[in-house]
């Protein structure tokens, strides 16, 4: 018998026992991590007596009037109660208002359906249904301390049983993007084309049905908050289009962006200028992989020192700005400026063109049709260029090319705040490349961009408990095994080998 195939053997069982082990331990990970998601939303909850359960937003105010304004509206409704188990009928107009009150957190009604959302607990409202009498607001609808559930079906805000509401979970994104796709591939019968987007602050879905009564449901929502933003739902002859009353940019968020190039021609650092003495602020730099850090202070008139901005009749955002360098043993802070106007920034790091000062926040952007005129009739400015207008259903990419000079602007807002996304801009001596933490170009923007290098905090930051991208500690036990035994059988064959040597040559004499 050949005496290499025990050893062969044993080899070729260790490392199927090992793999096998491999193989096991990571499919067990897999299958609790895929449970994880809504054991941890039915663990979490409990029984609040109308407190705000975990993985809500947990400053919703609750007895506060959240006021949508009615955008569109078509064809009165009937409303089926659940608890009586009877019907009205309501109505609206556009310019009157649907004002939401939350009341708390409660168990589901008794005779309620049920939808994809396994919330122990959910939202319960006051809600109060405005429509026009005589050029004046009337109410024609109230309805007191009713489910969010009953609330979604009978305002068709979701789709089949993703009834959503006015109020989403924020810990569990996922989860609700999973809930959304399952009833869309016809969970519960309907099927609908289902369209997802993701920005900084939205949740975006839109529910195109392919079967039965051809409803066409948008929905966006706060990923801060939960709240509902804007609806535009349809069935048949029932249309609402809604939208939340306030301020779309959050004043109260530190916004951070990373910067993906810096730097043009060699040079390192720029100047900044503002409009009024001293008019000089100082030398600016910052590098590949560095942060500007943005907080706004309010909204409040033009800034006086500053000239031609087609937004300066509007409320225009100021702001703190914080520069960061990224150093060998950290972020290094090297440039601030406090209560600056947007216009001051768009004059000095060149985010936005002519009197196209857009910067960090387009004020009008409610008014999409507004924005893009001006994006166009700027380009005909001192700088002249071509203008291209790109969109998808949250964002809106301007790019700005100058003819006969050297500028080169691209950039990305989000739709309804206003907020910059994303941008890239050059001139002769100077470019930067920004993009908001967390956020990624959708694959509808073409333009070759460099890749979003995130700063080291932020990989600390973005830390999951539940990764398995590493090496879990048993598996690393399993590998060392698996080389000591490797190591052992080599060390007891080469030593066999050494010791017949040493036999056989002992033999010769």
């Amino acid at each position: 018998m050949d005496k290499k195939k025990p050893l062969l053997f044993c080899l070729i069982g260790v490392l199927f026992i090992g793999g096998f082990s491999l193989f096991l331990s990571k499919s067990l990970i897999i299958e609790k991590s895929s449970s994880n998601s809504e054991n941890s939303l039915l663990q979490d909850q409990k029984i609040s007596n109308g407190q705000i359960p975990v993985d809500f937003y947990q400053d919703i105010e609750i007895g506060k009037n959240y006021v949508y304004k009615v955008s569109g509206f078509g064809s009165n409704s009937d409303w089926k109660n659940f608890t009586e188990d009877t019907e009205d009928f309501w109505t609206s107009d556009i310019d009157q208002n649907i004002i939401v009150n939350f009341t708390g957190f409660f168990e589901r009604d008794p005779n309620d359906p049920g939808d994809s959302f396994s919330y122990l607990e959910i939202p319960w409202i006051n809600l109060s249904i405005f429509e026009e009498i005589g050029a004046n607001p009337s109410l024609n609808y109230t309805n007191a301390n009713v489910s969010n559930s009953e609330v979604a079906r009978n305002l068709k805000l979701g789709f089949s049983n993703f009834l959503p509401g006015f109020l989403i979970t924020i810990n569990h994104t996922d989860w609700v993007k999973a809930n959304a796709t399952a009833e869309a591939n016809g969970a519960s019968g309907p099927e609908a084309k289902l369209t997802m987007e993701e920005t900084y602050t939205y949740l975006y879905f839109k529910f195109e049905e392919t079967n039965g009564n051809n409803q066409v449901t948008e929905l966006i929502y706060s990923k801060k908050t939960g709240l509902l933003i804007r609806a535009n739902t349809s069935i048949g002859t029932y249309h609402l289009d809604i939208i939340l009353l306030g301020d779309r940019l959050d004043l109260e968020t530190q916004y951070v962006y990373n910067v993906n190039n810096w730097g043009n021609g060699g040079r390192t650092d720029a100047f900044w200028w503002g409009f009024s003495y001293p008019y000089f602020k100082g030398v600016w730099s910052t590098n590949i992989g560095g942060q500007i850090k943005v907080n706004f202070t309010g909204r409040y008139g033009s800034d006086p020192g500053s000239f031609g901005d087609v937004f300066e009749d509007d409320e225009v955002a100021w702001l703190d700005f914080e520069v960061y360098y990224k150093g060998d043993f950290g972020s290094i802070n090297t440039f601030n400026l406090y209560n600056i106007s947007n216009e001051e920034v768009y004059n000095s790091m060149t985010i936005g063109y002519n009197g196209f000062q857009s910067a960090f926040n387009i004020p009008i952007m409610e008014n999409e049709t507004r924005v893009k005129e001006l994006a166009v009739q700027e380009a005909t400015g001192y700088a002249q260029g071509n203008v291209k207008i790109e969109e998808t259903d949250l964002t809106m990419k301007i790019s700005f090319d100058q003819i006969s000079g050297f500028q080169e602007t691209y950039m990305v807002y989000e739709k309804i705040s206003g907020l910059l996304l994303w941008c890239d801009t050059q001139t002769q001596n100077y470019r930067i490349e920004l993009t908001i933490v967390d956020y990624s170009l959708p694959t509808a923007y073409t333009e070759e961009t460099s890749t979003n290098i995130s700063s080291d905090d932020d990989d600390d930051d973005n830390d999951d408990d539940n990764s398995v991208s590493a090496i879990p500690s048993y598996h690393l036990i399993i590998i060392i095994a698996l080389l000591l035994s490797m190591t052992i059988l080599i060390i007891i064959k080469s030593r066999k080998s050494v010791l017949k040597q040493m036999f056989n040559k002992n033999n010769n004499y």
